[in-house]
């Protein structure tokens, strides 16, 4: 069946939520996206049917809602079917996260922001994210005969990781968010608590 878009500018009090959406949004998402609205403007239209309801964009207009807008720039989806409308829902998140990233580029990019005295987190980014010379990933030294990782007086052994250069990325994020909100310095002590949170 041939699907028909029409674009206008919609009420946020006549849009409802997909009672099944089976995407999560947490507070700390829902701010960057505020934050991101208030430097950039709305700029990706949000989806709905001819019921009001929302197909995309519901994370967008919680963040609007929070800023006081009462309209939001959205698409009109016709001639859906049930099956159509559940798998655009599931399918609109899913295909943004099977992406990936040059890493190359996007940190010459960040570094170009962050030169020019731009706030990055706007990005989702933070910089510290890039640091390769964390101090998780330095190579350690092992016993000869017993193959097993050396001590220092303190009982600390160093390690390596060997992983996928995004997986790090992310890895080496969580660890730095954990150190921010617990007030922590070291990441092994973060490392603790990321493991401590699968017990």
């Amino acid at each position: 069946m041939t699907k028909h878009y029409k674009y206008q500018l919609k009420k946020l009090s006549e849009l409802k939520e997909y009672d099944a959406n089976s995407r999560t949004h947490s507070p700390e998402q829902i701010e960057q996206l505020q934050r991101s609205i208030k430097e950039f403007g709305f700029t990706s239209p949000v989806l709905f049917d001819e019921n009001n309801i929302l197909v995309a964009g519901h994370a967008r207009c919680i963040a609007a809602a929070n800023l006081g807008m009462n309209e939001v720039p959205a698409i009109f989806v016709d001639g859906l079917t049930a099956e159509q409308r559940s798998a655009l829902v599931i399918t609109d998140n899913k295909l943004a996260l099977s992406a990936g990233w040059n890493f190359d580029a996007l940190r010459s990019e960040l570094n170009f922001l962050e030169d020019a005295g731009f706030d990055v987190s706007l990005t989702g980014f933070d910089i510290e994210d890039f640091n390769m010379d964390d101090d998780l990933f330095d190579e350690g030294d092992y016993d000869e005969v017993t193959g097993e990782p050396k001590k220092t007086d303190e009982g600390y052994s160093e390690f390596a990781i060997v992983m996928p250069y995004d997986e790090k990325v992310s890895l080496v994020s969580k660890l730095n968010k954990i150190k921010t909100e617990k007030g922590l310095e070291t990441n092994y002590e973060a490392m603790a608590i990321l493991v401590q949170s699968y017990d």
